[in-house]
C-alpha cells in the first residue's frame, strides 16, 4: 500500500510500455539468479537482505500492474483482498475435519473474492467493475499456497528448518521463475513439442 501511494503520482510515466517491459525483465533476471544461486542466502544476514529486496520489488511489480487499471486509491483494495483471503485460509487450516487440499484452497479463495465483489456490487456499482478487474488476487493467493506446499514437502529440495522462516518467505518470490517456466512449458512449449514429435513420427510411420 505504501508502494501504491508512491507510484500513483507517477502513473503517467510508469504505464509506459518500455518501462513496464524493462522492469519485468529485471525482475525475472533478479528472481532467477536468486533461485539458481540459493545456498548463500540461507543464513543471516543474507536471508534478511533477500527478504527486504524481494519485499520491495514484488509490490513495485504489483503496482505497475494495478496503475494500468486505475490511478486512484481504489487500488488499495487489491492488497486488502489478498490479506483477507490469506486470513480466511489461515482460519480454515485450524480445523482438522476437512483436509486442506489445493482444490479446497482455490474454492475458499474464489469464495472470498466473489463475496467481496458481490459486496461492492451492492454498495458501490462503479467499484464493482474495479474489484472485478482485481482477479489477480485469486492467482496470487493460490501461488502462496502452492509454493509453500512445495517448500515444506521438500519437492523443491529445500529441507527447511524451523528457524529458516525468513529464507522461506524470500523463496516465495524467488520461486516465481520456476513457476513461470512450468506454465510456459505446459501451455506454450508443450503443444509445440507435441507437434514436433508428431512430425518426427510421421517420417517413420508407414500408411497401412
Amino acid at each position: 500500500m505504501p508502494c501504491l501511494e508512491i507510484c500513483i503520482p507517477y502513473a503517467s510515466i510508469l504505464i509506459e510500455l518500455p518501462i513496464r517491459f524493462a522492469y519485468f525483465v529485471f525482475v525475472i533476471v533478479f528472481y532467477t539468479s536468486l533461485y539458481v544461486f540459493r545456498t548463500w542466502r540461507r543464513s543471516a544476514p543474507f536471508n534478511y537482505l533477500v527478504y527486504v529486496l524481494t519485499s520491495i520489488s514484488t509490490p513495485i511489480s504489483t503496482s505497475l500492474y494495478l496503475i494500468h487499471i486505475d490511478q486512484s486509491r481504489w487500488l488499495h483494495a487489491y492488497p486488502l483482498m489478498i490479506i483477507i483471503e490469506l486470513i480466511v485460509l489461515v482460519f480454515y487450516t485450524t480445523q482438522q475435519r476437512i483436509k486442506f487440499s489445493h482444490a479446497i484452497g482455490i474454492l475458499v479463495i474464489l469464495l472470498v473474492y466473489g463475496l467481496i465483489v458481490l459486496l461492492f456490487y451492492f454498495l458501490y456499482v462503479n467499484g464493482f467493475f474495479r474489484m472485478l478487474s482485481f482477479y489477480g488476487v485469486t492467482f496470487e493467493a493460490w501461488y502462496i499456497i502452492y509454493d509453500t506446499h512445495l517448500m515444506l514437502c521438500g519437492v523443491h529440495g529445500y529441507n527447511l528448518q524451523p528457524d529458516e522462516h525468513m529464507y522461506a518467505a524470500g523463496n516465495i518470490h524467488a520461486d516465481l521463475p520456476k513457476f513461470l517456466w512450468i506454465i510456459i512449458g505446459h501451455f506454450v512449449l508443450g503443444p509445440v513439442r507435441g507437434f514436433i514429435k508428431a512430425l518426427r513420427h510421421s517420417r517413420t510411420n508407414y500408411i497401412c
